[in-house]
Parts: structure tokens; sequence; C-alpha cells
């Protein structure tokens, strides 16, 4: 799941999956598939200001025992990704490196994506009536 808190960006891993647009208030999946393990370069590619040029990191592809083992150091030694640690992500900033964190709040995505829909009735619609 993907989206923007902020400007639209280009969520590119061109080896894995190709790109994708994220957007404040709305919601986008992308899904990747390695064929090996391996180090694949991601970035976005939406000019967005300051930093831009920085905007770059490493995508790790592993066997799913690898990943299993990663995701569970990272839920216990990296902060949880919560309502204080995003008010600080979302302030204009360039970050030194990627950030990585051990868990998210629940209803954290959920909220970001709301607060860019202004009350407006059809923004929250499902579609059913479509």
């Amino acid at each position: 799941r993907l989206t923007s808190g902020t400007v639209m960006q280009s969520f590119m891993i061109p080896r894995l999956g190709g790109q994708i647009y994220t957007m404040a208030g709305m919601e986008t999946q992308m899904n990747l598939l390695a064929s090996e393990p391996g180090q694949f370069r991601g970035l976005n590619t939406q000019y967005n200001g300051m930093g831009f040029a920085n905007q770059k990191f490493m995508t790790n592809a592993m066997s799913q025992a690898d990943f299993d083992a990663w995701a569970t150091k990272t839920s216990t030694s990296k902060p949880p990704l919560n309502d204080a640690a995003w008010a600080l992500l979302a302030k204009p900033s360039v970050l030194p490196a990627p950030q990585s964190f051990g868990s998210v709040a629940e209803g954290l995505f959920n909220g970001v994506i709301a607060s860019f829909t202004g009350g407006h009735p059809h923004m929250k619609a499902d579609g059913a009536d479509l």
C-alpha cells in the first residue's frame, strides 16, 4: 500500500516491477517480484523540491527465511511509526538516509489519506453505487 503525505511522488524500482505514482489522499499498490536474491536500486523520479536528487534507496530481495529473520529483528529493534514519528517525517526536510520502523500504528495509513479528503462526501464512497 502506497500513498503520499505531501506532493505527488513516483516510486520506482526498475528491475523489480516498474514505476507507480503516489498521491496525497489516494491509495495505490505495487507488486514487486525478484527472480533471485540481490540488491536493487529504487528511487523517486518525480521532482518534488529540495532533496529530490537524494531520494534513492536500495531494495534487498532475499529468501523467505532471511526475510522472516529480518522482519523479526526489525520489529524488535526499530522504533514504531506512530503519530509522533509521522509528524516528524511529514515536516519539510532532507533526511540523510531512508528510515526503518518496527511497526506501524493501527489506523495511521488511513489517517494520512483521510487528512486530504477535505470532507468531500465522494472521497469516502466505497464504489458500491457506481
